[in-house]
């Protein structure tokens, strides 16, 4: 699961993606389905089908492989799908930016970097960055400066609650004066530690 979203967010973020990609159909005239440049084959399309549960409109879209970000050709980011889809290198243009802030090869735009920038109270320099689908995002030539985006977005909202996991099966939390860690064992039961949660 991403970090710092819950799973009906995800449903949320997969609903307006598909609502997205089939009101916009990706302005184009063909009956094809375009991603980075490539033509889905049939196979394709039936996997995108098994996947997501329908097809986008005929056009034509950029895809991120690293952060699962997705949008029409000549936009920013709309929607986010899982990473690592075997659709093809997303391209330095696809979103037509011209701010000179690279994230994953794909040069952002005006708004994407506005949007950081209030985001995270900083001025974006123009830099290579990469940002996984954790949102974890950090330049390329810092990779210890990572910030997280989610943790960023919950917190301008009100609404973070320092939950926290690692890819070894690990979480914890603090909220609201509880708080827990989670470990697992695998040669017995797992240790649950927590305090101030009744």
């Amino acid at each position: 699961m991403r970090s710092g979203l819950s799973v009906l967010s995800i449903a949320t973020l997969l609903t307006l993606l598909i609502i997205f990609l089939t009101a916009c159909g990706g302005g184009s005239d063909s009956k094809d389905i375009i991603i980075n440049g490539q033509v889905l084959t049939e196979e394709q399309k039936e996997e995108f089908l098994e996947w997501y549960g329908v097809l986008p409109d005929p056009g034509r879209y950029w895809y991120d492989s690293v952060s699962g970000l997705t949008g029409v050709v000549g936009s920013e980011a709309a929607a986010s799908l899982d990473p690592d889809l075997p659709l093809g290198q997303v391209a330095r243009n696809a979103s037509k930016g011209d701010t000179g802030v690279i994230v994953n090869g794909r040069e952002l735009t005006q708004n994407e970097v506005d949007f950081l920038e209030a985001l995270f109270e900083v001025d974006i320099p123009e830099n290579d960055y990469t940002l996984d689908a954790f949102g974890n995002i950090y330049a390329n030539d810092d990779p210890f400066s990572s910030v997280n985006i989610y943790f960023a977005l919950q917190q301008s909202q009100g609404q973070g609650d320092n939950f926290w996991s690692t890819k070894f099966g690990s979480a914890g939390n603090s909220s609201g004066g509880c708080s827990y860690v989670s470990i697992p064992n695998t040669s017995g039961p797992s240790t649950f530690v927590s305090s101030g949660c009744g």
